[in-house]
């Protein structure tokens, strides 16, 4: 049975730019109640006028996700108006780059903020609510799994802790939860990441390797739509395909028209 979204409430972390924002507009265009956090840099002014042509229009909260305490004053003030979360999407991200040498604090910061926010939220809301949401969604990267991405070594790390919660979750408690694995994906965060010099290139050559935030939050919402209640602990690729077909044959079958030997 799909699942009527005018009858539930939904908390994105990093709601307002990228992936999130583009999460926060689907699941306000489905009439959900909707919060998102943010915690710098964001054009709140912008936002409001962009969704001021909603009914529903979102509500954004200042939030830092590694703070404990801040997460629980979060839930708080959304229990004033509210009897519960029923969607919990994981998506705010920090990107600490990798050095020369591994640092134990580098990887516990990224763990901080990549991970274990997973579990202080669900924790927080089931303590403030009484139960956990219905559905979660982690946003994960492809980092540790399918490719090799220099300087991204304490993320990846995360990505494979926030994974194996998301399975232990799944297995041990009545939660659907499941984790969405994007590929490359046109936001702020992947020129943070890569430089304008990647993004230009990736362009030129394959256009479709690079997905909409949209793309990724349909994904998201499907998950939480009551149509693949069945799926859970799962780690789906939101990728057009890409991670397959971007390999050593591919860039072979190119060289005929973008290389000359002299």
């Amino acid at each position: 049975m799909f699942n009527n979204f005018s009858e539930m409430v939904v908390l994105i972390t990093g709601g307002t730019k990228g992936i999130g924002r583009a999460t926060v507009e689907i699941f306000v265009k489905a009439g959900a109640k909707v919060y998102g956090t943010y915690y710098w840099g964001d054009n709140l002014t912008e936002l409001e006028e962009y969704f001021s042509k909603y009914s529903n229009s979102p509500s954004f909260i200042y939030s830092d996700v590694k703070d404990e305490n801040a997460t629980y004053s979060l839930i708080k003030n959304i229990a004033k108006e509210n009897q519960g979360i029923d969607i919990f999407i994981a998506n705010a991200a920090f990107a600490p780059q990798f050095k020369e040498n591994y640092e134990y604090r580098g990887l516990l910061n990224s763990i901080e903020h990549n991970a274990w926010p997973l579990i202080s939220y669900l924790n927080n809301i089931k303590e403030v609510f009484g139960h956990c949401p219905r559905y979660v969604v982690a946003v994960t990267s492809e980092g540790h799994r399918s490719c090799y991405i220099e300087g991204y070594d304490y993320v990846a790390a995360s990505k494979a802790v926030l994974e194996t919660f998301a399975k232990y979750i799944a297995a041990r408690d009545n939660v659907i939860i499941n984790c969405v694995s994007p590929g490359v994906v046109d936001t702020e965060a992947f020129e943070l990441v890569f430089g304008k010099k990647a993004q230009k290139f990736i362009r030129k050559f394959d256009p479709d390797f690079i997905i909409k935030p949209e793309a990724v939050g349909n994904v998201i919402m499907a998950l939480c739509s009551g149509l693949m209640d069945s799926v859970r602990g799962q780690v789906i690729l939101a990728d057009n395909g890409k991670l397959f077909t971007d390999n050593f044959t591919k860039w072979i079958k190119m060289i005929d028209d973008h290389f000359e030997d002299k």
